[in-house]
């Protein structure tokens, strides 16, 4: 007995205004980058290897060499990742208000907790010493961070000079690689940032209708 296949038509109808077809490309890649965060969260560092990314996400290990053919190139998607995640965080509070400073320092403080995406970007410098490309990203990731702190601040209502951000900047970088170093306690290194804070806030111009 002969099966007749079934021809498909494509749907004529038009996609909802406002929408596009999502890409399956997209799916494949957002799924290679959620296990990779999740490996660095639960794993670590060390555990961040393409082969583990790739059992992770259930996916063949040519899928994820498509994607970033080499480490650095899953490296630094997962960095961007993070740091995404980080400014939907400071958008708003968890409560749904505008973010005010108090909020700004829980998110911080968060962060300062995290000893796993310390480790990647350390790596990733190293790596720019050989890879000229890499280091004109971290370049522009550095400068992507200090806007997100910049506009967090603002919705907060402060205004931060320029030089005094990058000094605040310089700290909470120090003060994650410091405890690296040092394994120096989250509470220790919240305090630490919590004076960096008060003396950023203390050189800006502020909104009192805005700040808490």
């Amino acid at each position: 007995m002969t099966t007749k296949r079934r021809s498909v038509t494509p749907d004529p109808r038009p996609a909802a205004a406002g929408r596009q077809p999502r890409d399956p490309a997209d799916d494949v890649r957002q799924r290679l980058l959620s296990a990779a965060v999740a490996v660095l969260r639960e794993d670590g560092f060390h555990a961040l290897t393409q082969t583990r990314v790739a059992e992770r996400s259930r996916l063949r290990q040519s899928h994820l060499t498509y994607y970033f053919p080499r480490r650095a190139d899953l490296l630094m998607a997962v960095a961007e990742t993070v740091a995404s995640q980080m400014q939907a965080r400071v958008s708003v509070q968890s409560n749904g208000r505008p973010l005010d400073i108090d909020g700004l320092r829980a998110v911080l403080h968060a962060q300062l907790a995290d000893r796993e995406l310390p480790r990647l970007m350390l790596a990733l410098v190293a790596a720019a010493d050989e890879d000229a490309r890499l280091g004109a990203w971290l370049v522009r990731f550095h400068a992507g961070i200090a806007a997100m702190l910049a506009a967090a601040l603002a919705r907060a209502g402060v205004e931060a000079p320029a030089d005094a951000l990058a000094v605040f900047q310089a700290t909470l970088v120090g003060l994650r690689v410091g405890g690296l170093m040092t394994g120096a306690r989250p509470a220790e290194l919240s305090s630490r940032l919590d004076r960096a804070l008060d003396h950023l806030l203390a050189d800006s111009s502020r909104d009192p209708g805005k700040v808490a």
